[in-house]
């Protein structure tokens, strides 16, 4: 529900804007601004209290036994352009929608589909098994998402004189 809210409070937002993807650099910043926060928190009140540095290589996610290790690297590289293409879909989405007359927070909603690679890349990652009654709320969540694109797509007078 709350994704949804968000879906149509950004829709919104970029229809006003006239499909500026301006709207979404606040959205940005949080995404940047409570991490940075946070690791500053992090090095000033626990890391240099205990080492005397804010900072040091052998308590590192980057290095390993000395070395540099990459798998952290490339994870924050990938992170990192997942981040920029969001905010990008999000705005072509947001315009492709509008011009075929279709609502962009219902366009939006469609990437309830990811609990699907979610559910995917956990079984890959970790082994973890999903039973019916996840499968089930997976195809609730996305028929109803379905059925929402379809009654909006619907125009007001068509769907009345079906009554």
């Amino acid at each position: 529900m709350c994704y949804a809210v968000h879906n149509f409070i950004t829709a919104n937002a970029m229809a006003r804007w006239r499909n500026s993807v301006t709207v979404l650099f606040p959205e940005w910043t949080a995404l940047i601004l409570v991490p940075a926060l946070y690791h500053l928190y992090r090095a000033k009140f626990l890391v240099h209290p205990a080492t005397g540095r804010y900072w040091c290589k052998g308590h590192s996610v980057f290095y390993k036994e000395g070395d540099f290790y990459w798998p952290p690297f490339w994870n924050i590289l990938a992170r990192g352009m997942t981040s920029i293409l969001v905010p990008i879909t999000i705005a072509l989405s947001t315009y492709f929608s509008r011009e075929i007359g279709v609502s962009p927070a219902v366009v939006q909603s469609f990437t309830t589909l990811s609990s699907f690679m979610t559910a995917v890349g956990f079984y890959f990652s970790f082994g973890e098994r999903l039973n019916l009654k996840h499968i089930l709320g997976m195809l609730m969540i996305v028929g109803s998402v379905i059925i929402v694109a379809i009654s909006k797509s619907v125009p007001e007078e068509e769907g009345r004189n079906t009554q």
